[in-house]
């Protein structure tokens, strides 16, 4: 699975609304986290969320935007599902595979962002609606 994690305009399956990934650097962490806008139209950019993200995924069908932890935007309904609160997932997680129809997500974790040997693996299914 490719995720986004470059400064600029993210590849979205769709053109009702463009993503751009801004202000990238190190934020804290051990490495590049960027913050993400989300456009619809001509209208006005809005972030999606606070803080920034390391990476970020779009589904297929371009009605999800998944963002490192773990955080979720349903772009038809409107909704934001911080699933890394809710489910406790730390950084360094990573999108390793999609369903053929879209709407499972296969996550993982580890311990560590960059090199990491013998530590141990985290994983998640994550169901879409």
């Amino acid at each position: 699975m490719q995720t986004t994690s470059s400064p600029g305009k993210v590849p979205v399956p769709t053109s009702a609304f463009s993503l751009s990934l801004t202000d990238c650097g190190d934020h804290g962490g051990d490495f590049e986290r960027c913050r993400l806008w989300f456009q619809r139209g001509r209208g006005a950019p809005v972030r999606i969320e606070d803080d920034v993200t390391g990476w970020v995924f779009v589904t297929p069908d371009g009605r999800y935007v998944i963002t490192e932890p773990l955080n979720v935007l349903d772009v038809r309904e409107w909704k934001y599902y911080p699933l890394s609160d809710v489910l406790q997932i730390e950084n360094y997680t990573n999108i390793e595979a999609i369903s053929r129809d879209g709407r499972r997500v296969f996550i993982s974790r580890r311990d560590c962002a960059i090199d990491c040997k013998g530590v141990r693996v985290e994983y998640w299914e994550l169901a879409l609606p």
